[in-house]
């Protein structure tokens, strides 16, 4: 599902339920600026299916931390619809960490309405720029179930055939956690982008 996440975000496809905890790791308002992901990055996937990301500050009446992300992906000769959804990073044990507010219609103006209250839930992954390249790990669903049946996390499960789980605990508990289980609670299999040079850069 990783993959797609990053690869359909550009068409707005999502699979519904499938976000990682209803808290970020950390407040929006207080997070810090990653500004080495700012810039053009360009992904391949397996089937040669090509995607750009656009990284950049919000904007002005958003906080200094928080990342707009514009995607757009080159099928089979055709451009798919331009996706976009906002995120923000987190320290915690020593590694990065996106916390991305789930794609929703509207998302932005809600959010500018109503506050953060307005994010259904996030995507909480791994994130390691070294050079021009930018390694991205989603988090494990196994993994997930696992901590939350034993009662690591609190969670829930969502119903259905591929039963997703999602953390519900608050950012306190989510940072002590990751900062113990670590690697263990992400994909082996990470998503690689690499840097396209701007002009003027």
């Amino acid at each position: 599902m990783h993959r797609g996440v990053w690869t359909l975000v550009a068409g707005g496809l999502f699979l519904a339920g499938c976000v990682d905890s209803t808290k970020p790791l950390v407040d929006p308002q207080k997070a810090k600026p990653d500004k080495g992901l700012w810039g053009l990055w360009r992904h391949v996937d397996q089937e040669g299916h090509i995607s750009f990301y656009h990284i950049g500050q919000a904007g002005d009446e958003w906080p200094d931390g928080v990342f707009r992300v514009v995607g757009v992906s080159h099928r089979e000769g055709k451009v798919e619809p331009p996706g976009e959804m906002l995120l923000f990073t987190a320290q915690v044990g020593g590694k990065s960490y996106l916390n991305i507010a789930e794609p929703k219609p509207a998302l932005l103006e809600k959010i500018k309405e109503k506050g953060w209250e307005a994010v259904e839930g996030y995507f909480l992954w791994r994130y390691q720029i070294e050079g021009d390249r930018l390694t991205v790990w989603a988090m494990d669903n196994e993994a997930k179930r696992q901590a939350i049946e034993a009662g690591k996390l609190k969670g829930e499960m969502s119903a259905g055939q591929v039963r997703f789980a999602k953390f519900t605990d608050t950012p306190e508990n989510l940072a002590r956690f990751l900062a113990e289980a670590g690697d263990s609670l992400f994909a082996s299999d990470p998503v690689r982008l690499e840097r396209v040079p701007l002009s003027g850069r």
